[in-house]
């Protein structure tokens, strides 16, 4: 815990380290969640070209070549997620070397799954990034950012009558938010706060993201810290 504080206080200053320390005891230790909520134009400007990556493809991904990556046991996509997120009408891009997705994000309209103990409810006309992953050895390559800005998926949306992108992260989670800080139009609308506790998991918004008609919607489980896998990912949307 001591080399990663000193990395983060080297990294993005010591009292933004501090800060990140005490939400990273909330999320890890007290099972308390805090999000920073985001919104940003879709129409921005900052829309990618499929070309910017020589070597990669770059584009939205078909429902078959989505399937096919689910026997990809590296790419963590399961059957279920994949087959949930076509029936919904869900757009997933991604990127490709030599054929293979290598990269991807998920993004709807609708709802999206956050993890065992919560669904999202995503606010009308608004856009909601709620599942990316790139391969490590293709990291560094700003693929995410490529493939979260693509001009053809930015047109989908735009046609589905959505203005808004929005995102949360994790307080905890410093590189990831110094990272949405350096898209020039993300604004920052509020927070939200999901409490693992008891037998029902509950959520706070602030009154301005609460507006937007965003939600957390609770799933009936109890959070194990033995079987949660999720507990220390970042659960945000590109």
């Amino acid at each position: 815990m001591l080399d990663n504080l000193r990395e983060d206080a080297r990294r993005h200053g010591t009292f933004k380290a501090l800060q990140s320390l005490f939400w990273w005891i909330l999320h890890s230790r007290l099972k308390v969640d805090v999000f920073k909520i985001s919104l940003r134009p879709i129409d921005n400007g900052l829309q990618s070209d499929p070309s910017s990556h020589p070597g990669y493809e770059v584009k939205v991904v078909d429902p078959e070549t989505l399937r096919e990556a689910c026997r990809d046991p590296e790419m963590d996509i399961s059957t279920e997620l994949a087959e949930a997120a076509i029936a919904n009408g869900d757009v997933i891009t991604g990127a490709f070397k030599n054929g293979r997705l290598v990269s991807y994000v998920f993004a709807t309209n609708l709802s999206a799954p956050h993890d065992d103990y919560f669904s999202v409810r995503v606010p009308p006309k608004m856009r909601y990034g709620y599942k990316g992953y790139t391969l490590p050895e293709h990291r560094g390559r700003h693929l995410m950012y490529s493939i979260s800005h693509l001009r053809a998926r930015n047109d989908i949306f735009i046609q589905r009558g959505c203005k808004q992108h929005m995102a949360f992260i994790g307080a905890w989670n410093l590189s990831s938010l110094r990272s949405n800080r350096r898209t020039s139009t993300n604004r920052l609308i509020g927070y939200a706060v999901n409490a693992y506790w008891g037998k029902r998991p509950v959520s706070f918004l602030t009154p301005r993201v609460k507006r937007t008609g965003f939600r957390f919607l609770a799933q009936n489980r109890i959070r194990n810290p033995d079987v949660d896998k999720t507990a220390d990912q970042l659960p945000t949307g590109p």
